[in-house]
């Protein structure tokens, strides 16, 4: 873990990095919290919101292959309406997430 740290935990701008991926973005007590930006290993993006660790709010995950989703999630799973996009951009689809 790199960035601004407060009472031996990371609070603000950080970057923390582990084999399964590596986030840049805001924190609060060493936990993943506000605005961020995660590559995971398999080449997949997410770059939205984050709270307690989880994807919260607006947000979009963009896979390895370029298909996108762009979409609000709550505690970490998407919820209510979004849309998906092609690699190519040319086929956009509305979903809904209950």
């Amino acid at each position: 873990m790199i960035g601004d740290w407060n009472e031996d935990q990371l609070s603000g701008k950080g970057l923390l990095k582990i084999p399964a991926y590596v986030y840049v973005g805001q924190f609060v007590k060493s936990r993943e919290e506000g605005s961020g930006i995660t590559i995971f290993s398999n080449g997949n993006k997410f770059l939205g919101e984050y709270k307690d660790d989880k994807k919260n709010g607006p947000g979009v995950y963009v896979l390895s292959d370029g298909r996108a989703v762009v979409s609000t999630w709550q505690n970490g799973k998407l919820e209510g309406q979004g849309f998906t996009f092609s690699s190519d951009n040319k086929t956009i689809q509305k979903i809904t997430y209950v």
